[in-house]
């Protein structure tokens, strides 16, 4: 008898030859859950920038319904179509609103009263006497 086969317990299986059906499942569980998940990924673009991937599952002039996962929960929120830049359904691309200016997006800080030009972009720029008033304003 080798060394080998000397180690082996009759009846009991060597770690060996566990080892190769658990990797074997363990990859074939990665792969069915990354197909699932890749089949249906549809994306909502919002004119702030933001973005949610998800299934649109209801779609009009108004509204788009898009139902998310997060965490093990399903959420199904609807977007009004005003606020979407773009919607991205079984791959293909379409822009649904243009983004207003390359710089600031919509409903950014900058395009709002009291925004001075300067600074970062998307930043508001106040003197300290404008945030000096507004301390006093809030209390």
């Amino acid at each position: 008898m080798n060394r080998r086969s000397q180690r082996r317990f009759p009846g009991k299986a060597s770690v060996r030859s566990l080892w190769h059906p658990v990797v074997l499942g363990f990859s074939a569980m990665i792969l069915f859950a990354a197909a699932g998940s890749a089949v249906r990924a549809d994306t909502v673009e919002l004119l702030s920038g933001a973005t949610v991937e998800g299934e649109v599952v209801a779609r009009d002039d108004a509204s788009v319904t898009l139902r998310v996962t997060v965490g093990g929960r399903t959420y199904t929120r609807k977007y009004p179509t005003e606020r979407i830049h773009a919607l991205v359904v079984g791959g293909k691309r379409e822009v649904l609103n243009a983004k207003e200016g390359a710089g600031s997006p919509a409903g950014s800080r900058a395009s709002r009263p009291g925004a001075k030009p300067g600074g970062l972009p998307g930043r508001v720029t106040r003197s300290r006497a404008e945030i000096e008033a507004l301390f006093v304003d809030q209390g």
